[in-house]
């Protein structure tokens, strides 16, 4: 399957000398903490990652399925100014899990993946009423793995949408392409 990371320019060179990079989650701010530990403990239940660690972010579709690959040019892959690798990966089949990154922002949020504007109209009606647990909320969060799921008035047509990847682990035997960049 072929990938794309974006990183700091420190991954590729520690990438260089170990070949192959873990996460262990330091990074990721307190506020997104539980999201990440959820989409952590998804990696472990379909087998890509090992429990106690934190996924490494790719992407399959940058900008749908006509522009995979990340454009450089975007403002918002790293801090204005940081050196930065996008690196290309060929990885072995079943090494990452897909996820809507549209949907990841729910998840992120705390938010109800919705179907359309109708389900999402009741789900306010509940949230408001104090009638929306939880359980509900992080029930539909399972929605984001589906690559096709929900309307295209809600979500676009599924050739458009971006996917991005998580794996457990990024080996140097992979690399396809390293491309040195700096944030804009």
């Amino acid at each position: 399957m072929r990938l794309w990371t974006v990183q700091p320019m420190l991954f590729g060179k520690v990438l260089g000398r170990n070949g192959v990079i873990r996460a262990d989650g330091r990074p990721v701010p307190q506020e997104w903490r539980r999201a990440y530990r959820w989409m952590a403990d998804q990696c472990v239940r379909r087998g890509v990652l090992p429990r106690g660690r934190f996924p490494i972010w790719a992407w399959y579709a940058w900008g749908g399925a006509g522009r995979r690959r990340p454009d450089l040019r975007a403002s918002w892959h790293l801090p204005r100014g940081t050196a930065g690798v996008r690196i290309e990966l060929e990885i072995p089949d079943g090494a990452a899990v897909l996820s809507s990154f549209e949907g990841w922002h729910h998840v992120l949020n705390g938010w109800y993946v919705s179907r359309d504007a109708r389900e999402l109209a009741e789900i306010e009606k509940r949230r408001v009423a104090g009638r929306l647990r939880r359980s509900a909320i992080e029930g539909s969060w399972q929605r984001i793995f589906d690559l096709g799921f929900g309307s295209v008035s809600q979500w676009g047509p599924p050739t458009s949408r971006s996917v991005q990847a998580c794996v457990g682990e990024v080996r140097s035997d992979w690399v396809r392409e390293l491309t040195k960049f700096v944030a804009r």
